[in-house]
Parts: C-alpha cells; structure tokens; sequence
C-alpha cells in the first residue's frame, strides 16, 4: 500500500495530470510493493513449498531456510533465496497490475453511475450502495486481473522451489 500511495502522490504532483500518467504512477508504486514484499515472500514460499511437496516438517523446513540467511562459512546462501526470480516477477508485476485495474474500474464504474461525471451527486440515496458495491466490484476486478498475470509465475516459482 505505501507503494501504491508514493506512486499517486507522484502522480498528484504532476501538471500534465491525465488518467494514464496516474495509472502509471499506480503500476509503478504497486510494482515496488510488490518487489519489496518478495523479499520477505521467498523464504516463506520456500518453506511452505518443501511442507508441501517434500513433506519436510515445520522445524525443519524453517531451519533449512533461516540457516540459508545467516552469515556462516558452512551454508549456502543461495539456498534460502531458491525462487526469488520468479518471486519477484509473481509479487512485482501482478501488484501493479492490481492497483492500476482497481484504479482504472474505480474510475469507471463512477462514471458509469454518474453518467460521465466523476463527481459524486449530491443527496444521492444510492451513493452509499455506491461507497460499497464500486469498491468491491473494482476488487474483484483487479484480483482477477492481477491473479491471471500472476498465477503463471506463481507455476514457475513452486516449480523451482519444489
């Protein structure tokens, strides 16, 4: 989210303000949030993916992975961090992807219920039906949107950890 909140202040910021550059800034900032959140998503995956698929326990999995990030001369590293790559591409992208398509049906749907204008109107009865059902509609826009550009790396990345 602070991700997503840099991008449109960067947006807001900017005098040529049109709905591209302000779902550019939207990408942008969804992107580092989700590039960000890799980092703390990789080793957990891992750890998940070798309950899963390897049957390792809890303690186990959890020690292989946190002995991978300590400093020590007798562990491998890279071992904690398998699947990054297409972490960051399952997290950085789809992030994005989810708060530009919030962004864009959020607009939208306020438009189409405005007929054109994007202002509320005024003693509306409707407008509090609007403050639910807009929101939700644009979520369950986004999350489709986002899951379908993310899930073919979310395949890749269980493949590489597994």
């Amino acid at each position: 989210m602070t991700g997503y909140g840099y991008g449109k202040r960067w947006t807001d910021n900017d005098d040529n303000n049109n709905n591209n550059n302000v779902l550019l800034g939207v990408f942008i900032g969804g992107t580092i949030g989700g590039i960000f959140q890799s980092f703390v998503m990789s080793p957990i995956e891992l750890i998940k993916v070798s309950q899963q698929v390897v049957g390792t326990s809890v303690s186990k999995a959890t020690t292989s992975v946190v002995s991978g990030l300590l400093p020590s001369s007798n562990n491998n590293k890279s071992s904690a961090w398998r699947g990054l790559g297409a972490t960051l591409l399952r997290d950085g992208i789809p992030h994005g992807v989810w708060f530009v398509s919030y962004e864009f049906a959020k607009v939208e749907l306020t438009k189409m219920r405005n007929g054109g204008n994007n202002n509320v109107m005024e003693g509306d009865d409707d407008s509090t039906a609007d403050e639910i059902a807009i929101p939700m509609l644009s979520g369950a826009f986004a999350a489709t949107t986002a899951w379908g550009v993310g899930y073919p790396f979310d395949l890749i990345k269980t493949r590489i950890q597994a």
